[in-house]
């Protein structure tokens, strides 16, 4: 009896050892799977991120092109009719003829400068 005991427990113990080898076997594939599956992702995001690094110096040189446009169109002695129109156009053809003129026009009549008799 005590033989078929020992026999019993050893064969046992090596169908636990068996089936927890294999469990570790297949966990170690899981792993390594894993650890690729990891690698690829970290590759793709390190991509994402140079690519947006690119796109915001993309964006900064569009951002510091397009100020120094605005910058040159707002210069006040940008020349008319420039194809450009930004309002001051419209602003500058509203101060046609020398500004004193409306001025000493308007200021003569106030003060009573009338000429006749």
């Amino acid at each position: 009896m005590e033989t078929i005991l020992k026999t019993t427990m050893y064969e046992v113990t090596k169908l636990v050892e068996d089936g927890l080898l294999e469990q570790l076997r297949s966990r170690s594939h899981e792993v390594e799977s894993l650890k690729v599956q990891l690698q690829l992702t970290q590759k793709r995001l390190r991509r994402c991120d140079e690519e947006e690094e690119e796109e915001e110096e993309d964006n900064v040189m569009m951002m510091m092109m397009n100020r120094r446009k605005t910058d040159v169109n707002a210069s006040p002695y940008r020349p008319e009719g420039d194809g450009d129109d930004d309002g001051l156009d419209t602003l500058r053809s509203g101060l046609s003829g020398p500004p004193y003129k409306k001025l000493w026009t308007g200021s003569h009549h106030e003060l009573g400068g009338n000429t006749g008799g």
